[in-house]
């Protein structure tokens, strides 16, 4: 496996993010001065002409279209806004429509939002005698999405808009724009539901998704829209090879576009690429940092994707054993909800609560115990940042030989499981994840104090319950249960059943060094010395930028 260096100064990526792009992708620098809406540089080179566009118009009717494909839907809506307010034409309202509507990330938006489509769709149907017949049948198939009542179902119209926005593509086999549009349609029907647990097509829709975008990648591989639907699209499947040149070409396509810098990470970190998912987000923080700091600022970046960006970046960093980069990018995602994101708000939702409780899953990765004796219970209204907090503190009592309390913060953990007034956290359920939490501490007070192969039903029990886990990149849990079941029964001494936990991790988890450093103990116990070797040399790649030492898959 072919495994990337680069450097990941803050400075540094800055200067390279912000450079002249290689020639394919030269763009003229934008002086946005004296524009109230921004023509921001480095959003790459789709262009769909419109009828009726004057030359800003048709700028900002692009960069709108740009914005879509990159999930920047506040800068999406201004732009196309700021096009409609330029030239009155029909398909800058048609791109009013669109933006104002439901997307991946938002399948039933706010009804103001959806009152502002349904307004833009019915302008974009009074101005589209002067369109042509192709942008009228755009309109009428985007038209089908809406309702006056902005209370209206929202499935039978999303459905609706497929069947037009399929039938449409068909009729137009050239035009990529309306082959990815069609994709983008499908998916909002079955949002995050395209595969089952073992990552096979959960009907032909998902056959016809992937052939889709497939399709769209032969006429142009270097298309944002249609890179970042694939990853999305094929990311929960059992196939995540086909998608990896696309993961690691999407960050040059649009290199102002922070969530699509950061896109390709969703790949990268199952299949082993663990150096590139760190870097894609920390390049992509570094960038939603640029825009944040403007005074045009508008949309969920600061409370959202760069959140998001952060959280990926340590979790990528984790698996590379790069403890200072892992808990620099705990503590400031920390610090940026604690700003970013109002008390109330924290506690009435366990995802917050989980992004608080970041660096005490990097202290226990890493396993800081000292650190973690140090931090400060948190408030008592959050719930999920309580447990955790408790979680973490018996790990450390356990290492450190304090069974008791120990077991007594294990207790707390399982209590907060167990309380109705607990949170949601979306689609990750916050109460299997203190159920994990509760079994994973007992298992190891079991493991350290009484006898390691006691504590392996309770590691299988927690095992079972990080696999049913909804899917998220990052992954909900901060660490495989299955390395720690490895670590265990090689405590245990059972190495050849340690070797069998180590290879199943790398199968969720390839190159994890924290299993391949097992793997490679578990050999060397059994005397197996040739495959010793060889899994050493993949440990060594896997660990070159790690700045712990290992002595154990587990601290």
């Amino acid at each position: 496996m072919t495994r990337t260096s680069r450097c990941t100064s803050l400075l540094i990526v800055v200067a390279l993010l912000w450079a002249a792009a290689a020639p394919a992708w030269e763009e003229e620098e934008t002086n946005t001065t004296d524009l109230a809406v921004p023509l921001h540089a480095k959003l790459g080179t789709v262009s769909y002409p419109v009828s009726g566009a004057s030359e800003l118009g048709q700028q900002y009717f692009d960069q709108g279209l740009r914005l879509v494909y990159a999930f920047w839907m506040a800068e999406a809506r201004r732009s196309f806004d700021e096009a409609a307010r330029l030239d009155d034409n029909a398909m800058s309202h048609w791109g009013r429509a669109l933006a104002y509507g439901p997307y991946l990330n938002q399948g039933s938006p706010p009804e103001d939002q959806l009152e502002t489509a349904w307004k833009a769709i019915s302008r974009a149907r009074e101005l589209s005698g002067t369109a042509t017949e192709k942008e009228k049948a755009m309109i009428e198939a985007l038209a089908a999405r809406y309702a006056e009542d902005p209370a209206a179902e929202r499935e039978p119209l999303d459905k609706a808009y497929h069947e037009k926005a399929r039938a449409l593509a068909e009729k137009y086999p050239d035009d990529i724009e309306l082959q990815v549009l069609a994709a983008a349609s499908y998916m909002n029907t079955t949002r995050w539901n395209y595969w089952d647990d073992d990552g096979k097509p959960l009907n032909d829709g998902t056959l016809w998704l992937v052939e889709q975008i497939e399709r769209a990648l032969e006429m142009d591989p270097d298309h944002p829209g249609a890179i970042h639907y694939y990853i999305h699209g094929v990311e929960a499947s059992d196939n995540l090879a086909r998608a990896v040149p696309h993961a690691r070409n999407l960050p040059r396509t649009m290199p102002g576009a922070a969530h699509l810098v950061h896109m390709g990470a969703h790949i990268l970190i199952q299949t082993g690429n663990y150096d590139e998912a760190a870097d894609f987000n920390l390049d992509a923080a570094a960038v939603d940092e640029l825009y944040i700091g403007m005074p045009d600022q508008e949309g969920r970046y600061p409370v959202g994707s760069y959140q998001h960006n952060v959280h990926f970046a340590w979790s990528a960093a984790q698996f590379e054993g790069r403890s200072a980069v892992a808990l620099q990018q705990a503590y400031k995602l920390r610090d940026k909800v604690r700003v970013q994101v109002g008390p109330n708000r924290i506690e009435e939702s366990s995802r917050p609560q989980l992004f608080l409780s970041i660096p005490l899953f990097a202290q226990a990765r890493f396993g800081r115990w000292n650190d973690i004796m140090s931090e400060p219970q948190p408030r008592a209204e959050y719930l999920f940042e309580t447990a955790i907090w408790h979680y973490v503190r018996g790990l450390a009592h356990s290492a450190t030989g304090d069974v008791e309390t120990a077991r007594e913060h294990q207790t707390q953990v399982a209590a907060i499981a167990a309380d109705e007034d607990l949170p949601g956290m979306g689609r990750v359920s916050a109460k299997d994840m203190l159920r994990l939490a509760a079994t994973a501490l007992e298992a190891d007070i079991v493991s350290r104090h009484d006898a390691p192969e006691k504590a392996v039903p309770l590691l299988e029990e927690a095992i079972q319950i990080q696999d049913n886990l909804a899917y998220t990149e990052p992954p909900p849990w901060y660490m495989p249960m299955r390395q720690t079941l490895g670590a265990v029964l090689l405590e245990a001494g059972q190495p050849d059943h340690a070797e069998v936990a180590f290879r199943e991790d790398l199968k969720h988890w390839p190159e994890n060094g924290w299993s391949l450093f097992g793997l490679l103990e578990s050999l060397r116990a059994q005397g197996k010395t040739d495959e010793a070797n060889r899994v050493q040399r993949r440990f060594l790649r896997a660990w070159s930028r790690a700045d712990i030492v290992l002595t154990a898959a587990r601290f």
